[in-house]
C-alpha cells in the first residue's frame, strides 16, 4: 500500500467563503471543535477513480497545516467490506478557493469494479465527521450500479403544510419518471411528482403523517449513468421509527 501526502499552502480567497457557512452544515458543540464532510455521500456509485474531496471546517477549533497534516495521516482507502488497504495519495489545501480547507484523496491507481470506503481510521479531540450514516468515512463503487441511496420523507406536523418526499439515487439515473410508487398503509397513496433533476425525484404526498407505514417500490426501467440497468427495489419504511425531524431520511442498506 502506498500513502502519499502532498501540502498545498494556498493564500485565502474570498474571506469566510465555505467557512463562513460552516454552521449550515450541522453540528456545532459547546466546545471548540472542527466538523469534516466528504462532498460524496455514502453510497455514492459511478464515482470513478478521481478524488474523494472532504472539507474541513472550524467551529472555533482552529484548522491549520498542523491539523490538516494530521488529519491527512488518519485518512485511508480501504476495499469494503474486506477492508483491505489500497494505495492512495493525500492532497491538502489550506485556505483554498473559497476559503475552504480540503483535503483531496486521490487512488494510485484504477480501481477495480467493486465498493470501497475512504474513511478515518481514528480523529483527534474536539473534530467530527459530519455523514448521515453515522460513520467516519463514505462508501463508494468507482463503476455504474445505480440503487436508491436515500428516501426523505416531510411530515412537519402543520395538518395544511405539503407533504413530501423525495427520492435520492446513487448516480444519475435516466427513465425513474413514473416508476416510484409509494403505499400507505397498504393502500396506494396520492403522490404526485412535481420535480426532478439527475439524481432525485420530488413527490408530493397529502397521505403522509408523522407516523405513518409506507412502502416505497421502483418498478424495473431505471437506468444508470452508463445504461446499466437498476434492479426493481422495495422498502418497507415505518416512519415513527425514523430519527424525528421536519423531513425524515431513510437509508437503504448496502
Amino acid at each position: 500500500m502506498r500513502r502519499r501526502i502532498v501540502v498545498l499552502l494556498l493564500a485565502a480567497a474570498g474571506g469566510a467563503g465555505a467557512c463562513g457557512n460552516a454552521d449550515d452544515a450541522g453540528g456545532g458543540s459547546p466546545l471548540p471543535s472542527a466538523q469534516i464532510q466528504f462532498q460524496i455521500s455514502d453510497g455514492t456509485t459511478a464515482q470513478g477513480s478521481g478524488p474523494i474531496v472532504m472539507a474541513v471546517y472550524d467551529h472555533g477549533l482552529v484548522v491549520d497545516d498542523v491539523l490538516l497534516g494530521d488529519l491527512a495521516g488518519r485518512v485511508a482507502l480501504r476495499t469494503w467490506p474486506e477492508d483491505a488497504l489500497v494505495g492512495f495519495d493525500v492532497e491538502r489545501l489550506l485556505n483554498g478557493q473559497g476559503g475552504e480547507h480540503l483535503l483531496r484523496l486521490t487512488p494510485a491507481a484504477a480501481l477495480d469494479d467493486r465498493w470501497y470506503i475512504a474513511a478515518f481510521d481514528s480523529l483527534p479531540a474536539r473534530v467530527h465527521v459530519s455523514t448521515p450514516s453515522g460513520q467516519d468515512g463514505v462508501r463508494f463503487r468507482p463503476d455504474s450500479h445505480p440503487r436508491v441511496m436515500s428516501v426523505q420523507f416531510c411530515v412537519i406536523a402543520d395538518p395544511t403544510a405539503a407533504r413530501k418526499m423525495v427520492i435520492g439515487f446513487s448516480e444519475r439515473v435516466a427513465g425513474a419518471d413514473g416508476r416510484v410508487l409509494l403505499s400507505i398503509a397498504g393502500q396506494p397513496s396520492s403522490c404526485s411528482q412535481y420535480d426532478a433533476n439527475e439524481a432525485e425525484l420530488y413527490f408530493t404526498c397529502p397521505g403522509l403523517t408523522p407516523a405513518a407505514s409506507v412502502t416505497v417500490s421502483v418498478a424495473a426501467g431505471v437506468s444508470g449513468a452508463t445504461g446499466v440497468a437498476m434492479e426493481p427495489s422495495s422498502f418497507d419504511i415505518d416512519l415513527a421509527r425514523l430519527p424525528a425531524a421536519d423531513c425524515r431520511l431513510f437509508t437503504p442498506p448496502l
